[in-house]
């Protein structure tokens, strides 16, 4: 990994702010791209007709699982190569680079051989109907070929952040979701005229449908992963790695990143769990609360970006502080990073509030799905900053190694008072049954009392010092080591 890549937080020629701003910019870049991305790719797929995005959307639920626990296993791979990056122990980060690969090896590829093995099964656990399962069945197939790659893409991202290094995972996402899109232009439509500026040009294409858009999907994983493995080998830098290492795995670090990431697998499945009942209930309240509650979704995870951004900022320098036995520093950072963080999600908020229903007019002309859903978007605009100071001090909580603490705070948040406040008062009690606005509401405000919650759970934690000696048997060195890479 090239230096010029690495952000070095302890370098003095630069102030907080700007190593801030370092970190966090490839990450929001990174987020904003791929979601663009992936509103064409839904856009090119749906093209086909809605029994190509019925087939596709039922392989989703799974393959988000499989992925959501990649990720997870990511987070003891990003904390113990920052803290590593922090104490100076460079050897370290080597090491826990080559079991970064050993961990996709001996647990993501079997992973990905079950998950092609139950192609057809999948879809028909889902429910999907005689006209759509050869086409869930098959896209299932040919993206399992491409999985093993794109979790080398997952996990060597987490190690280049957890070591400074934002711009390269933003910049071989970007390169994976551009190749997906062109796969999908010329391998879902068969060969056609085109008219492009005022000339008719024949465009080739092979047809394939969606077994194309799975063909497409495939390739740009693969070429991420093996984008990601050329970078560990090739690139110099404090990650560079050599086929003549060993790559025995050490069990001892192994179950350190196992110990941090367990819990972090174990959330992600319980937010995907509980996403599922949640909007099971939603789809009880009708097919106009449905659309409602998803276009409210997508205008969310616009505006929380940023926070993606500087919750990844907090995990790195809280780590890299850490491992440089500067705890007062993690946490005197943790507080800058949220300032800031608030400010940016203020004026978001004010814009987003504003512009809430031409933003929600953009993806529907329904006149009552626009009027519910714009409702829902001005009041969670009112929660949001709340909800951004979570997510950085969660990022920072994680930095730290402080996963099964962080499991039961979104755990507890999300399952005793979110879903089970939104269930009780519209499954069981009815209410919203005979009135949309009343449901949404109900899910607004129980969504508004998860996150508050939630974040004052956080900030107790965060204020109690406890996560500062989370991680027990630290494997980097007892003495502060000046980071040079």
């Amino acid at each position: 990994m090239a230096k010029k890549s690495r952000v070095d937080i302890f370098d003095p020629t630069k102030s907080q702010f700007q190593i801030i701003c370092l970190l966090a910019w490839p990450v929001l870049v990174e987020n904003i791209m791929s979601t663009l991305v992936n509103y064409a790719d839904t856009a090119m797929v749906g093209s086909l007709g809605a029994y190509a995005t019925a087939a596709v959307s039922l392989c989703n639920p799974a393959m988000f699982l499989v992925t959501g626990a990649v990720l997870a296993l990511g987070t003891g791979v990003t904390v113990l190569i920052a803290r590593s990056i922090g104490a100076g122990d460079f050897n370290l980060t080597k090491k826990l680079t080559r079991l970064a690969i050993m961990l996709i090896v001996v647990l993501g590829i079997p992973l990905c051989a079950l998950y092609a093995a139950m192609h057809r099964v999948i879809p028909i656990w889902m429910g999907a109907g005689p006209d759509i399962l050869d086409y869930s069945a098959s896209y299932n197939l040919i993206v399992a070929c491409g999985r093993p790659f794109a979790m080398c893409t997952m996990v060597l991202g987490s190690v280049f952040r957890g070591a400074g290094d934002t711009k390269s995972p933003m910049y071989v996402n970007l390169g994976v979701n551009v190749v997906n899109v062109i796969g999908n232009f010329f391998l879902i439509n068969p060969t056609r005229q085109m008219n492009i500026l005022g000339m008719s040009i024949t465009m080739p294409g092979a047809g394939w449908g969606v077994s194309g858009a799975a063909a497409a999907t495939a390739i740009s994983m693969t070429i991420g992963g093996i984008i990601m493995l050329c970078m560990v080998f090739m690139r110099p830098g404090a990650t560079q790695i050599s086929l003549r290492d060993d790559f025995r795995i050490d069990w001892k670090l192994f179950r350190q990143v196992w110990n941090i990431s367990l819990p972090a697998i174990f959330e992600r499945i319980s937010n995907l769990l509980g996403g599922i009942l949640i909007s099971a209930t939603v789809a009880s309240l009708g097919t106009i609360a449905i659309a409602s509650n998803t276009l409210h979704g997508t205008a969310e995870q616009i505006a929380m970006m940023p926070a993606f951004s500087m919750q990844m900022a907090a995990t790195t320098m809280v780590g890299q502080y850490l491992g440089a036995r500067m705890s007062d520093k993690a946490e005197k950072v943790t507080m800058d990073i949220t300032k800031y963080a608030l400010i940016i999600i203020t004026i978001t908020c004010v814009v987003l509030f504003v512009c809430a229903e031409h933003i929600v007019s953009f993806f529907t002309p329904d006149a009552d799905v626009i009027m519910y859903a714009t409702r829902m978007v001005r009041i969670m605009t009112c929660a949001q900053p709340i909800q951004m100071a979570a997510f950085v001090i969660s990022g920072a909580l994680r930095g730290a190694g402080d996963t099964r603490v962080t499991m039961y705070i979104v755990a507890v948040s999300n399952w005793l008072v979110r879903i089970l406040g939104t269930v009780l008062c519209i499954r069981v009690f009815g209410l919203g049954q005979n009135n949309i606005q009343l449901g949404l509401d109900i899910i607004c405000m129980f969504m508004c009392a998860d996150i508050v919650v939630r974040a004052l759970l956080f900030y107790k934690r965060f204020r109690s010092g406890k996560w500062k000696t989370a991680i027990k048997d630290d494997p980097a060195p007892a003495k502060p080591v000046e980071a040079k890479a």
